[in-house]
């Protein structure tokens, strides 16, 4: 199964989230688009490396959107981790070179610079989380579709008939 582009997925046709699903795919989407506020930031500061690095990001959470695989969530995971701990350097090299990054250059560089560095620190702890989230539980549902392919439209309608009913 090819799961990194968007494409036609049958199984991402045929799926019925759950609710808690439904909410993570929520809490996602509004990741990728601070997702991309943040690439767009670090290009404002001329960190083009990290910036480029923050639109693969984004583009890996959008293929979740399209195929809703668990495998997209778990390379989003990798890349916050490895994103995270550039931050985290960043931030120590910051406070180790006497609170420049840029020396000869203009002082707000660096402060927006530091600022960037720890809200993305920042926002990869929680973008984790959800990303994380968004793993066990569209992995639960492709096991569960791969065990008893139509139990999960079943259980997902039951669910919906039992919250109708006084």
């Amino acid at each position: 199964m090819f799961c990194c582009f968007p494409g036609d997925d049958s199984n991402a046709q045929d799926m019925a989230p759950t609710q808690k699903a439904k909410s993570v795919n929520d809490m996602l989407r509004l990741t990728m688009i601070l997702q991309l506020v943040l690439a767009i930031l670090k290009f404002v500061c001329g960190e083009i490396t990290s910036g480029l690095i923050d639109l693969m990001a984004t583009m890996i959470i959008c293929c979740h959107f399209y195929q809703m695989h668990y495998c997209n969530c778990l390379m989003y995971v990798i890349i916050l981790f490895l994103e995270g701990f550039y931050a985290m350097t960043d931030i120590g090299t910051f406070f180790q070179h006497d609170d420049q990054f840029f020396p000869g250059h203009d002082d707000w560089q660096s402060s927006l610079y530091l600022i960037v560095q720890c809200l993305t620190l920042v926002f990869c702890f929680f973008a984790g989380y959800w990303a994380f989230q968004g793993y066990k539980e569209f992995k639960a549902i492709y096991l569960e579709m791969a065990v008893n392919p139509g139990a999960h439209q079943r259980q997902d309608n039951e669910r919906g008939t039992m919250m109708s009913q006084p």
